[in-house]
């Protein structure tokens, strides 16, 4: 029963599959954010969602995202549908998270 209510709260991404690669030495001074480059080529450009989003995977089969930069506001929620492969989510950033 737990592991459905968490499927449906993510969009039926299994919420243990989500992974975020965040690799940074610490805040950025002043600005609450940190900078980091996970490897990422930008190429999903920036992603600053200002209302609650589902992201359809099925243009990303192996599951993982290339942005320039990440932003979610409060109170904003992302949620997932699965590619037809069901891989995890990789989010992979090269600037401000």
């Amino acid at each position: 029963m737990k592991n459905d209510a968490m499927r449906r709260r993510a969009g039926g991404v299994n919420l243990s599959s989500i992974i975020f690669v965040h690799r940074a030495g610490g805040r950025a001074a002043g600005g609450g954010r940190a900078q980091v480059n996970s490897g990422s080529n930008g190429s999903d450009g920036a992603f600053n969602p200002a209302t609650s989003v589902v992201i359809n995977m099925a243009d990303h089969p192996n599951g993982i995202y290339q942005y320039s930069s990440v932003n979610i506001q409060t109170n904003v929620t992302v949620t997932f549908t699965p590619n037809a492969n069901n891989t995890p989510v990789v989010w992979l950033v090269q600037g401000t998270l």
